[in-house]
């Protein structure tokens, strides 16, 4: 997946856990510092123009994934590597740690068509249930560490890049068709699988 080229304009599944599987995220200021730096590091330095867009993303205990758009050569890189490590430098000092806190510098795959970009982004947003307190369906509409609140209208998170899965499920009722969808049986998501060649509409 290292070998993966990622181009510009392009959508990817990106997603990391910690190092033997160990926490990553170990309280509510963990997460919220997580959040905060990818609000920083989706923004180039110089320009103030976005290196990706991120339009899913949710956070469990011990990894997070990504639904990313790169919108500037190399930007999915430059982002990742913010990210990482100025999470990793604050929860080091926050607990007392050294070292590696995430088990490679990222994995990443390519999403190439509407009908990938809608399991992926559901794959996203029902990563959470896995999570013991995380009982139904219902519970990811307070789920804080996800981007699933924004899309069911609840809140507005200002990290979360709307537009294309927006369009994707049709607005002004991509709301109802979004949530119908996660609430839906999905089978277990397996990299590789395949999914009908619709490709994706470039706006």
């Amino acid at each position: 997946m290292r070998n993966l080229t990622l181009s510009t304009g392009e959508y990817y599944h990106v997603y990391n856990r910690g190092v033997d599987r160990r926490k990553t995220f170990r309280n509510h200021e963990n997460y919220r510092l997580f959040l905060y730096f990818a609000g920083r590091s989706k923004h180039d330095n110089d320009t103030g123009k976005h290196v990706v867009n991120i339009h899913a993303y949710a956070c469990m205990t011990n990894h997070f994934h990504m639904l990313l758009e790169q919108t500037r050569e190399n930007g999915i890189a430059q982002f990742m590597q913010r990210l990482s490590t100025s999470y990793t430098r604050a929860f080091n000092r926050q607990h007392q740690r050294s070292g590696s806190l995430f088990e490679t510098t990222y994995k990443a795959r390519h999403v190439d068509t509407d009908a990938y970009l809608d399991v992926v982004a559901t794959y996203i947003h029902r990563n959470p249930l896995a999570i013991p307190e995380t009982i139904d369906v219902e519970t990811l509409d307070s789920y804080q560490w996800s981007s699933y609140p924004h899309y069911r209208g609840l809140v507005k998170n200002p990290l979360v890049d709307d537009k294309t899965l927006s369009d994707l499920f049709g607005a002004p009722n991509h709301t109802q068709k979004f949530h119908q969808r996660i609430s839906a049986k999905l089978d277990d998501y397996r990299f590789g699988l395949e999914y009908p060649q619709t490709k994706l509409a470039r706006n």
